[in-house]
Parts: C-alpha cells; sequence; structure tokens
C-alpha cells in the first residue's frame, strides 16, 4: 500500500521472507490481519500494469475506483491501454486465472501531484470497456455519516495482497512477503484531531481519514494501494477510503492514511457518468491506392440521449460518414467506421472531435495515424528477390532502396522517432532465408523481423551480415523488416540492411534453427540479476508496487 520514490519493484519477483532490520515488526499477514474468506468481497478488484500494482473497487457495473498515484510510473501517468483489472480476485494464483478486463479511459484528479507523495486529492476512476453485470458493487458511505464513525473512533476493515511485514519509519532496511490470498484486518478509525498531531501538517481532514491502533501491529502495507478502507453501516458495507499512504506500516502512533471518499461524491458523480471513446483506432500499413477500415466505438454513459456532431481535421485520407452517430442513447455504443485511403506515400494522421449536448461534459477527440506502403516489385527484381509467392512493398518515413552496385536493399535516411519499412505478403507456407545487417545506436535504434504483427527478433548496433531461416505456417503471411530510430542520438551509418531474400513452399514444416546473433554494443550499458527479495527502504511511502513494464 506504499510506494517508495527509489526504487520500481517488479511484483512478481518479491518471492523472499528474508528480513533485515533493527527492532523490525513482523506480522503474519497484510499486517496483522488473516486470509479473507473466498467470496467476502466480491467488489475486489486487483489493477495490473504489465503485473500486479494496486487494488481496487468497482462501484457501479463500468467504474473501477483506486488511488491516483497507482495510475503513474515515475510522475509520469499511464496510458490506458497499459491497464487492465481483474474483478472479483481473490487468489491471484489461481488456475484458471479470474478473467481480467479492459480500460477505455483514466480519470485522475486534476489536482493530485504525483511529486508529492503525501498529495491530497488521491482518487482516480478506471473505466472499463464492458460492463460487469454479475458481481454487486460497494456502496460509497454519504459524507455525514463519515464524520460520524471518524468522530467515534469507529472500527472498519481494509484489504490488499500487500507486503504483510511491518516495520517502524526508523527502521534501515525491511524486506516484503507478500501472499497471493487476499489479506484483510481490522482497523479502529483515528480521529481527525489524533491523526493531525501524528502526522502533523500532511494530513488533510478535508481530503484524508487515518486508521490504526495506537499500539500498532495492525495497518495496510506496500502493495495494497488503491484498495478499500470499509465500514459496515447496518449491516451493509461501505467504502470510506482509499488506501494512500503512510510512514513505516504497523508502527505505534504512526496510523495509515486512505482517501475520504465522502468529500469526492461530485467528482466521482461527475466522472462516471460520461461520454467515452472506447478504443483507439490502429491502422495496418495499407497500400496506397488501397483502403483499411477501423471501427471507433463511442458509449454513452450517462442518463440522457447524446445529440452527436462529428468533425474530423488533419489529412484528408479518412472518409467517414458524419451522420453515423448523430444520436446515442443512454447505455448504448455507437460503432463508427473510419476509412483510410491513401493516395500519397505521406503518412496521415487525423483528429476526430465529438461534440454533444450533455453538460458539463468535455468534448471527446481521438487522434490517428496511419502508415502508406507503395509497390515495390521493381526495387525486389534489380536485387533478386522476385519471387511468385511474393508481392513486395515499402514504406514509413522513408522508403527503401538499392545499394550502390550491390543485390542489397538498404533504408535511406531518417530522423529520430521514425520508422523505414520493407513489406512482403507471402502466399504459401515455407521456409524463408535471408540475411540482415544493421549499422545503429545500440541497444536503441532496432532492425526488427515481423511476421504476422509478431516481432520475431531484433538486430542493434554494429551487426555484419548474419543468415538467417523462418518457417512461415499460415497460407497468406505479412512479413515486414523495420528499422525504427529513438527519440535521440545516433551511431554508427545509421542503416538497415538485408539482401538474399528466398522463399520456398513446402509441405511439412522442417526443422529450422535460428542462428545465434552477435551484437556488438557501441554505447555504454549495465547488467543485472534476478530479484530474490526487495528491500523496503523505510520513511514516507505511498502504499504501492510497480510493476515493470515490459
Amino acid at each position: 500500500m506504499k510506494q517508495s520514490n527509489i526504487l520500481l519493484i517488479p511484483l512478481l519477483l518479491i518471492l523472499s521472507s528474508f528480513l533485515s532490520a533493527n527492532n523490525a515488526i513482523i506480522s503474519p499477514r497484510i499486517v496483522g490481519g488473516h486470509n479473507s474468506a473466498e467470496g467476502d468481497w466480491p467488489w475486489m478488484v486487483s489493477v495490473n500494469a504489465g503485473g500486479f500494482i494496486c487494488g481496487g473497487t468497482l462501484i457501479d457495473n463500468k467504474t473501477i475506483l483506486t488511488a491516483a498515484h497507482c495510475l503513474f510510473d515515475n510522475s509520469i501517468p499511464m496510458l490506458s491501454s497499459e491497464v487492465t483489472v481483474t474483478v472479483g480476485e481473490y487468489n491471484k494464483d489461481s488456475i484458471p486465472a479470474t478473467p481480467t478486463s479492459n480500460i477505455i479511459k483514466m480519470s485522475i484528479h486534476n489536482d493530485y501531484q504525483p511529486d508529492n507523495y503525501s498529495s491530497s486529492n488521491d482518487i482516480a476512476l478506471l473505466h472499463l470497456a464492458n460492463p460487469i453485470n454479475h458481481i454487486t458493487p460497494i456502496a460509497l458511505l454519504d459524507s455525514n455519516t463519515t464524520s460520524k464513525v471518524v468522530a467515534g473512533g469507529y472500527k472498519t476493515t481494509t484489504m490488499g495482497w500487500g507486503s504483510t511485514v511491518g516495520y517502524s519509519p526508523t527502521q534501515q532496511q525491511v524486506a516484503s512477503r507478500v501472499t497471493s490470498i487476499l489479506q484483510d484486518v481490522e482497523l479502529p478509525l483515528q480521529t481527525d484531531e489524533k491523526c493531525a498531531k501524528k502526522l502533523n501538517a500532511k494530513y488533510d481532514k478535508f481530503s484524508m481519514v487515518c486508521a490504526a491502533p495506537d499500539e500498532g501491529g495492525k495497518d495496510s502495507c506496500q502493495g495494497d494501494s488503491g484498495g478499500p478502507l470499509i465500514y459496515n453501516h447496518n449491516g451493509n458495507w461501505k467504502q470510506i477510503g482509499i488506501i494512500s499512504w503512510g510512514y513505516g506500516c504497523a508502527s505505534a502512533d504512526y496510523p495509515g492514511v486512505y482517501t475520504r471518499i465522502s468529500s469526492y461524491t461530485d467528482w466521482i458523480i461527475k466522472h462516471s457518468k460520461n461520454l467515452f471513446i472506447r478504443n483507439r483506432l490502429n491502422y495496418p500499413y495499407t497500400p496506397v491506392h488501397s483502403t483499411s477500415t477501423q471501427t471507433l466505438l463511442i458509449t454513452n454513459y450517462t442518463q440522457e440521449f447524446a445529440q452527436i456532431s462529428l468533425t474530423l481535421s488533419g489529412s484528408d485520407q479518412f472518409l467517414y460518414n458524419p451522420a453515423t452517430c448523430d444520436t446515442i442513447a443512454p447505455g448504448s455504443t455507437c460503432s463508427l467506421m473510419i476509412t483510410y485511403a491513401p493516395n500519397t506515400t505521406d503518412i496521415a494522421q487525423a483528429t476526430i472531435n465529438i461534440d454533444h449536448d450533455i453538460e458539463g461534459l468535455a468534448t471527446l477527440t481521438s487522434t490517428f495515424t496511419a502508415t502508406p506502403v507503395v509497390d515495390s516489385s521493381i526495387l525486389a527484381n534489380k536485387v533478386g528477390f522476385a519471387n511468385s509467392n511474393i508481392h513486395w512493398f515499402t514504406g514509413g518515413h522513408a522508403l527503401w532502396n538499392t545499394q550502390k552496385n550491390s543485390k542489397t536493399l538498404q533504408t535511406t535516411q531518417i530522423n529520430d522517432n521514425q520508422e523505414a519499412l520493407l513489406m512482403a505478403l507471402i502466399t504459401g507456407k515455407g521456409s524463408l532465408n535471408f540475411e540482415w545487417a544493421v549499422s545503429s545506436e545500440a541497444g536503441f535504434d532496432d532492425f526488427e523481423f515481423i511476421v504476422n504483427g509478431e516481432v520475431i527478433d531484433k538486430i542493434s548496433g554494429k551487426v555484419n551480415f548474419k543468415a538467417y531461416s523462418y518457417f512461415l505456417k499460415q497460407n497468406v503471411n505479412e512479413v515486414i523488416w523495420r528499422y525504427k530510430k529513438d527519440s535521440a542520438s545516433a551511431s554508427g551509418n545509421d542503416q538497415a540492411f538485408l539482401k538474399k531474400v528466398t522463399f520456398g513452399t513446402i509441405t511439412k514444416p522442417e526443422i529450422i534453427t535460428k542462428p545465434e546473433t552477435t551484437i556488438v554494443n557501441t554505447s555504454g550499458g549495465g547488467g543485472g540479476g534476478s530479484l530474490l527479495f526487495i528491500l523496503l527502504i523505510p520513511s514516507l511511502f505511498m502504499r504501492k508496487y510497480y510493476a515493470q513494464k515490459t
């Protein structure tokens, strides 16, 4: 439940129960809690971004409530496409795994400060691509009852999959220990006066509540961030807080801090009842004078009929019918088809604006890019690549060309954040053979080999020509050789090279061995090893685990 401002923690590698600290406080569960019973908390959510990062709760059939700090990586907000959620999670190692859900949009409070680890407004919503109708969401506790139970020091419960090891803020090193089973623990609320006294100016009674026994020993901890603090109100569990930050874990006189949900009721309503674009357009490489159509999904999550007006700016190579989505009923989704019809070799970009008549909601926008390719059969013939089963194309920010006095194709000059590609549409199953080379900034500018949308291999740095063989398994295969530059710097000739491309259809797959490729790294670098345990550096922490993104 707490996040270090020093370490990014790959949660899936945290395996050890090792502890290195003076006078360590160790507890067998959440900290001081126990395994929850399966089915007790059906609205509990695990939030993932390349691995588990935080908890959350289902507050209506299409909205997840979590902490804002969960959605930042080194103060940079994540993309909604990077995040998935598992609603109803209990055992993270269960077989079969609990199904995951995609996110179409994230709403992060505008006043949250990601560089301030005790920031107010630590609240965010994740909007589901598809509603969850088989689980009853948790209700939120109202403002009056919140004030009453805080003033009275009533009992609450919190839960998560975070560290089970407690420690004080003055300890030097403490190892995290986690469990795959959802843990819960009962905690007494502390009054605003006690919270302010123990946490000083960092505690804001408008936006926060705090909870813990005075003697310590029970608390939320690293990995529990975004999860709930709940109160049993007349026999019904309701959420009063969101796990946010704290000093140490389960340390006496240092209660955990939770976002006070009742202060954000209007914000939650405003941002959960909205219009959403549910997907991003992703056009394939498209030959000039042909077309590719993608569908933009616009969903109305308000309770009103939305009158829609569409305008498109940018490239004129995108076509659509502006009357398609003129009205969207509450709870309905409109499918807007946008066709890309390239007539030049220039990369096309456009933005569609979705205006509506729903008061208080902003105009929606979606920006998309498409890359054309042109026939390069003549080019392929010049270097001996001609094959009746292969149709050749080239495109990107610059076209491939022949190397002078050679049977080799090479990229021409491209700039930072650009790409140049050679594409082959190959009919039939069989063995594809070629030689490739690159002269680039090692580890940053890559020459990729892609088959049917999957990057099979890549080389980088100073790599002389190497033979490569690959068996194509589909009846029609899209093969791409793509040289792609990063955002800065260059090295070597800054080019990719390809020669001796052959393809032969066969009826049975041969055993084809991919040769090892030696990469000479011309840039500095470093190394590392497996993480058997992770040390938590005490001090002020948000209660989150980061997962490394790959």
